[in-house]
């Protein structure tokens, strides 16, 4: 009894300060007095915003089956920017997988990286981020690179380095895998043997991951800690550690299968990580914000004019200078975002609507920009079309391979002001499947006598999109003829001398370039009229033979009928008797 009651006391004992020790590590952590944006993404446009994001599609590991794509704009696109959120979409479906040299995958997905672009030394990083999945087989991430690994995208400024090494080190702040539901991993993977995996216990479990969190890492060159809303996950000194002494850029992404996610759920065709916003800010005393979002945004004026950044047109103002209600000095220019309309051409006409037989489709960018001055970029988007050409301001492609269905492109212009602002434009349009033509012939003059002239003609043949129309005859049956202009509408032939009635078949195939029709006719020709008999010239032969043929009747008819009678009169007088 005694060595039951120490047995229970020793597991109460244990229980209690593992509980005490989630108590005090889930204590609402305020190490820093608040929190200045230095970048933030918080998604508001239409489309990925490439300033920020890099598609990075030739990303292969971990055993993992998805094809990464570029894809934000078709029906299946794998990244979807809408309603303020960002949303990294994995689908079901077989695709020969472009940045992997055409390897076939089962599935694909999407993987965002800032590299170059938004790369952060020490401060906090911040996602608001929740999964809508909870089959297995995925495998979320939100995690952060040294920014000298040999990763796309490369400028060769000094990104050589392969992972884990210092200058490529990682730190995983939030990355959960279906196959572990009810936590997630925070963990390191560097050379130097600094930190290690840690794992946050969702209190509602799984479903807790569905729900919106903040997930963020604080990080000084002697402290890294990791964060989801409040709550301290944990801390790891770094002070003596090789890396993490340079600046890291942020991925976001949705692995299938692999080593984490496993087995794929059969049921599973589609998973969604949706993403608030991503932001990085840096320490102040001049507020007490927690955490670094949105809200924390709308109180910076870094060029201290007494107008706030949002509402700031002229952020680079000197110190000291009178500004007006959005920030700018006399002296300065207003910057304003360029303006872009697209135009649809098709053939050089100016359509709504693109059919696939047509020819060449032109997409044509008109962006005009108030501030003269300044000059921009484009960036187009264009992984909706198998291949497109693109020269600056016009994108072109031929059609004549998608399938039908409806098709957005959509271009960003940058312009060079201060700030440097941007807009994008979006066209949508429809690719109209192309209709096969409809064959039709008829005989349009002559007779089948011979030496007559026969033509047939296909010109009522008709196409349902107005397609240029081609035709080729050939003959089926009957005797061989020559056929005059055989690749043309109407065609014709000399009727031949022929001693016997005979039919006569034709076939044409009418065709749009992509699609053909073909209809038959049948002629019967007709036998050659028979010449009179030509008269004697002399000896009155054909009297003669008249005279003879006449004498022979005659003479049959006499000797036959002479020979009987006198039989019946002798018949006839004996009877008498």
């Amino acid at each position: 009894m005694i060595s039951k009651f120490l047995s229970n006391k020793s597991k109460v004992t244990k229980r209690l300060t593992g509980l005490l020790g989630l108590f005090l590590l889930g204590v609402n952590h305020g190490a820093i007095a608040g929190w200045q944006v230095q970048w933030i993404d918080s998604f508001s446009g239409s489309g990925v915003n490439l300033q920020n994001w890099t598609a990075q599609i030739q990303a292969n590991y971990n055993n993992e089956i998805q094809c990464y794509t570029d894809d934000d704009s078709s029906a299946d696109r794998n990244y979807e920017v809408s309603d303020g959120t960002l949303k990294i979409i994995a689908r079901r479906q077989t695709t020969n997988c472009v940045g992997l040299g055409g390897q076939q995958k089962s599935w694909t997905s999407g993987r965002l990286n800032s590299k170059d672009k938004a790369e952060f030394l020490y401060g906090r990083v911040e996602a608001r981020i929740r999964f809508l999945n909870l089959e297995r087989g995925t495998w979320p991430a939100f995690w952060m690179l040294e920014n000298r690994i040999a990763e796309d995208p490369k400028k060769n400024d000094n990104d050589f380095i392969n992972w884990p090494n210092p200058g490529a080190g990682e730190i995983d702040v939030w990355e959960w895998f279906s196959n572990r539901p009810d936590s997630y991993i925070t963990n390191f993977f560097n050379t130097s043997g600094c930190g290690s995996e840690a794992l946050y216990n969702y209190p509602g479990g799984s479903a807790d991951v569905s729900q919106w969190h903040k997930y963020a890492i604080e990080r000084s060159a002697t402290t890294i800690e990791f964060f989801i809303d409040d709550i301290l996950v944990t801390s790891h000194d770094v002070t003596n550690c090789a890396q993490y002494k340079e600046p890291m850029f942020v991925l976001l992404n949705v692995a299938i299968g692999g080593n984490l996610g496993g087995s794929v759920d059969p049921t599973l065709n589609k998973a969604t990580m949706e993403v608030d916003y991503v932001a990085h800010c840096t320490q102040t005393q001049t507020n007490d914000f927690a955490y670094c979002d949105e809200s924390t945004a709308n109180d910076l004026d870094d060029d201290a004019d007494g107008v706030l950044n949002a509402n700031d047109l002229c952020p680079a103002t000197s110190i000291g200078s009178n500004v007006d209600e959005v920030g700018c000095a006399d002296d300065q220019e207003v910057n304003i975002a360029p303006v872009i309309t697209l135009k649809l051409e098709q053939n050089g006409i100016e359509v709504t609507q693109i059919e696939s037989a047509n020819g060449l489709v032109t997409i044509t960018a008109q962006v005009s920009d108030a501030n003269a001055q300044d000059s921009f970029v484009l960036d187009w988007q264009t992984s909706a079309l198998s291949s497109a050409n693109i020269n600056d301001l016009e994108l072109s492609f031929e059609p004549i391979n998608l399938l039908a269905g409806s098709y957005t492109i959509s271009v960003q212009a940058t312009d060079d002001g201060n700030p440097s602002l941007k807009n994008t434009a979006s066209l949508t349009f429809d690719v109209k499947a192309n209709q096969p033509p409809t064959a039709n012939i008829s005989l349009l003059t002559g007779s089948a006598d011979a030496g007559s002239t026969v033509e047939l003609s296909a010109a009522s043949s008709s196409d349902p999109d107005q397609n240029s129309l081609t035709y080729l005859w050939t003959q089926t049956e009957g005797p061989v003829l020559s056929l005059i202009n055989a690749s043309t509408a109407v065609v014709s032939f000399v009727a031949p001398a022929l001693t016997e009635d005979r039919q006569v078949t034709f076939s044409v195939e009418v065709s749009d370039g992509q699609l053909s029709d073909y209809a038959t006719i049948s002629v019967m020709l007709l036998k050659s009229a028979t010449s009179a008999t030509p008269t004697e010239t002399s000896g009155g032969g054909s009297m003669g033979l008249t005279l003879i043929f006449v004498l022979f009747i005659y003479f049959v008819l006499t000797t036959f009928v002479m020979k009987k009678e006198p039989n019946k009169r002798s018949i006839r007088q004996t009877k008498v008797k």
